[in-house]
């Protein structure tokens, strides 16, 4: 329920029964999800309706889809949903590389988050453990085959014998089982310390990404983005601008500080930006005017070329058409030209005074 209320996006979730899928739905309707956010999709479903429910989630208002293994295979569902969780875990790891291949496909633009539950203290911690062996084995299998010198398509089509070194080639077995809880303890010690840092001082919604480089941080480098608009309020331009600054002495030992740090710096940016900001704003004001006297050149040039071709267009007999059509040619380009060189002219026209939408910062280095 707490990876619902916080991930807001469509959720693809898998159970092993039915009756746990039952239970899961009777459970989220409950926390005030409509209706027809929630859908299911089970063996028990005809195909018409498989397919209603596909559509009703991939392009409908559902966002949580209720699914069994009958949902693991054939299903596309890359274009609406990026996030897998598993409640029940299976035995096999190859189902539940399908699951999570519903959403993993060629054509996700995102990355893709999956999410195992799982029980502390219950037979699912067994499961999880042989699943993960497995994992482990297939992986080992298939890196030995890779990095071995013979060729098994070479063997099957030319039906070579195997020679001794082939033959003698063992798949190592898995070394150990891996700690999930010391793994999930380390994950949740990442994540709290991520929220611990500025989130009091910094807008979360622009927050730039900020990167570390040395163990006490002196400098403060900016880079921030900067868009121009026109009278249509679309972006015509966009430019970065660094900025400079200096880590306080707090900041060099304290993670806190050094979030405080960002906060003040990131307010002194925006102030510093305007002279840039007004800069650049005049380089674009002079390259529009430039572009608006060459496309109005570009104009009084096509009007005189094609009254001097006109003037040389003599009808030569009263039923020899070839010069009106050859006129009509003429006239069908010059109109053309003309109303290509008119449209540069009216973009050109809604930049005439140019306006910056506020800065954005998207990159910090602690140096």
């Amino acid at each position: 329920m707490r990876w619902l209320s916080r991930v807001h996006e469509p959720v693809l979730i898998f159970t092993e029964y039915r009756d746990t899928l039952t239970h899961l739905h009777q459970a989220l309707s409950r926390t005030g999800l409509p209706d027809d956010a929630i859908v299911e999709l089970h063996g028990g479903m005809t195909r018409a309706e498989r397919q209603t429910v596909e559509s009703s989630f991939v392009r409908g208002p559902a966002r949580v889809l209720l699914a069994t293994d009958a949902a693991s295979e054939g299903l596309n569902l890359h274009q609406r949903c990026r996030c897998v969780i598993n409640l029940e875990i299976p035995w096999s790891p190859v189902r539940l590389e399908q699951r999570i291949g519903r959403v993993d496909r060629i054509g996700q633009a995102r990355r893709v988050h999956a999410l195992n539950l799982v029980a502390a203290g219950t037979h699912e911690i067994t499961i999880v453990g042989r699943v993960r062996d497995r994992q482990q084995r297939a992986t080992e299998a298939l890196r030995a085959v890779a990095t071995s010198d013979f060729d098994t398509a070479a063997l099957i089509l030319t039906g070579a014998p195997e020679t001794q070194e082939q033959a003698s080639v063992v798949f190592p077995a898995p070394t150990g089982r891996p700690d999930l809880a010391d793994r999930t303890g380390r994950e949740a010690e990442w994540i709290t310390t991520a929220r611990r840092i500025g989130t009091a001082h910094i807008d979360s919604s622009r927050r730039p990404f900020v990167a570390v480089l040395t163990r006490a941080p002196r400098r403060l480098l900016w880079v921030a983005e900067v868009s121009t608009c026109g009278e249509d309020d679309l972006p015509v331009w966009t430019t970065l601008i660094g900025m400079d600054g200096v880590a306080s002495e707090a900041a060099r030992s304290d993670i806190r500080s050094l979030a405080r740090d960002l906060g003040i710096h990131a307010d002194r940016m925006n102030v510093g930006l305007q002279r840039p900001i007004v800069e650049a704003i005049g380089a674009l004001k002079q390259l529009v005017t430039l572009n608006s006297v060459r496309e109005r050149a570009i104009c009084a040039g096509i009007r005189t070329r094609h009254a001097r071709i006109a003037a040389e267009l003599l009808q030569p007999g009263l039923f020899d058409r070839r010069a009106e059509r050859r006129a009509a040619a003429q006239s069908s380009v010059f109109e053309e030209a003309l109303a290509q060189c008119q449209s540069r002219i009216d973009d050109l026209a809604r930049l005439a005074e140019p306006q910056a939408g506020p800065p954005v910062i998207r990159f910090a280095a602690l140096l």
